[in-house]
């Protein structure tokens, strides 16, 4: 399944605000709360945004001091793996399953690459699944929230 015109539409649409829908995550209803919290069945409320802040690192960037887009990417896979980890459905834990995350398809929108050493802020969270595909979406910011990336990308799950 690639892309379809109205996930990139979204994606351009929603680039200010995380979206607003149920997500289900290892079995569990999710429902949004406020701009970062979604409410779980027992009331408890679950952070399902990952933010990490870091500063650019220059050896990632081009001639220029500008972030590589293939860079960008990657940065974008890594916090991924982050947020996995924090949910308990990460790399090692699914390993131990013989169960791997796989990037299928993957579709970005670049509004201007961030220079060398500036401080960035990436974001991503689960939109949810379409049968053997999980989606998820990124934004990356730059200083006083300036968006300088916004992203989704689609996850089988697979057994090795």
């Amino acid at each position: 399944m690639l892309p379809r015109h109205s996930d990139i539409a979204r994606v351009r649409r929603e680039s200010e605000n995380i979206p607003h829908r149920t997500v289900f995550l290892r079995g569990q209803c999710f429902e949004k709360h406020d701009e970062h919290t979604w409410n779980r069945g027992s009331g408890k409320n679950v952070v399902m945004v990952y933010r990490q802040e870091i500063d650019t690192p220059s050896y990632l960037c081009d001639t220029n001091d500008r972030l590589h887009i293939w860079a960008a990417v990657r940065l974008c896979q890594e916090v991924t793996e982050y947020h996995g980890n924090s949910t308990g459905i990460g790399f090692k834990t699914l390993l131990a399953q013989n169960r791997a995350w796989v990037i299928s398809r993957a579709l970005y929108n670049f509004y201007r690459r961030p220079d060398a050493f500036e401080k960035i802020m990436l974001s991503t969270w689960a939109r949810g699944n379409d049968g053997l595909f999980a989606f998820r979406d990124y934004k990356v910011t730059g200083k006083e929230g300036e968006v300088l990336l916004t992203g989704t990308s689609y996850w089988p799950l697979i057994d090795i």
